[in-house]
């Protein structure tokens, strides 16, 4: 790759180039080349080349200044940077049904992260509870190649996870206490209690972290197999990921039984399941108790349970 090469793939005037320029054209085509999404048959080799120019070009700008005035609200709704991220925006409404999450947190996550820097939009993320952070990153983990993020910015996440994390593990015991439930505990709406330095204490075991008096924090982390493939995000919503190659699902007479921990069994007729790479199928209401910050014990609400199927 060479500089005017780059240039010519991301469609750039090469003597006027900023890395606005650059992420703007960038994230156009690498949509519009996506493999996953262009019918046209070298685009996988197209998108290929359109992310090493990229990656060429940005560390070849490095003494470039960005241009801190771009907001999405002075852009026209056709601009190819509005699209991109109205694309993001539709592809996380598939992931999480919540608009609390993805208009509150995603949503100006992605707006900083597409209109500046990756550098600047750190200062956003400093802003987030741990827990919050901890969801953002396993959206970006698992599809990092969607939103088009560089691994540097994801390990700073992680970096910044890891930094709060051990400054909680320095937490004197007496004032930090751990609790490792089952899930089976969480979803059957478990309260532990016991009895800790003549204090007693009523613990709902399906909430992530309790404040006590006299200054004593309570964390429930669900104690998964080593081999699990689920997650719970903040809003205790059950994630299962299975991956399955599609001749395994033609050779399957009627159903798949998905086990999890022994706590959740889903059966999915596979006349159900569309022949596609990713899809998402939902069982309201068949999860954990929902945390309710007014009403601790309230155990009325039940999370959903989101199964991700993929394809190969």
């Amino acid at each position: 790759m060479n500089y005017k090469r780059a240039c010519i793939l991301l469609e750039l005037d090469s003597s006027k180039i900023s890395p606005n320029q650059i992420k703007k054209q960038y994230h156009y085509f690498a949509l519009k080349y996506h493999p996953d999404k262009s019918t046209e048959l070298d685009s996988a080799v197209r998108f290929l080349e359109i992310k090493e120019a990229y990656e060429y070009l940005m560390n070849d700008i490095g003494t470039f200044e960005e241009n801190d005035s771009l907001d999405f609200d002075d852009c026209p709704d056709d601009t190819e940077k509005i699209r991109f991220y109205k694309e993001c925006m539709s592809f996380v409404g598939t992931l999480y049904n919540n608009d609390y999450f993805q208009k509150q947190l995603f949503h100006p996550l992605m707006k900083k992260i597409l209109s500046y820097s990756e550098q600047k939009s750190i200062a956003y993320i400093k802003t987030l509870t741990t827990k919050q952070l901890s969801v953002i990153l396993q959206i970006l983990q698992k599809y990092g190649d969607v939103f088009y993020l560089s691994s540097k910015f994801i390990q700073q996440i992680e970096k910044e996870i890891v930094s709060r994390e051990t400054q909680d593990e320095n937490i004197s015991p007496e004032y930090c206490i751990l609790l490792k439930p089952t899930l089976k505990e969480m979803k059957d709406g478990i309260v532990y209690r016991f009895e800790e330095e003549g204090h007693t204490y009523h613990v709902p075991l399906w909430h992530s972290i309790l404040f006590y008096e006299p200054n004593t924090i309570i964390k429930c982390v669900p104690e998964l197999s080593s081999d699990s493939n689920l997650s719970i995000d903040i809003y205790n919503n059950i994630h299962i990921c299975r991956n399955y190659s599609a001749s395994e699902l033609l050779e399957m007479e009627d159903a798949l039984h998905i086990v999890e921990e022994n706590c959740f069994d889903f059966t999915v007729p596979v006349a159900d399941l569309h022949m596609k790479k990713y899809q998402i199928l939902t069982f309201a209401g068949q999860g954990i108790p929902i945390v309710n910050e007014n009403v601790p014990l309230d155990v009325s609400k039940i999370s959903n349970v989101y199964i991700h199927i993929m394809i190969r």
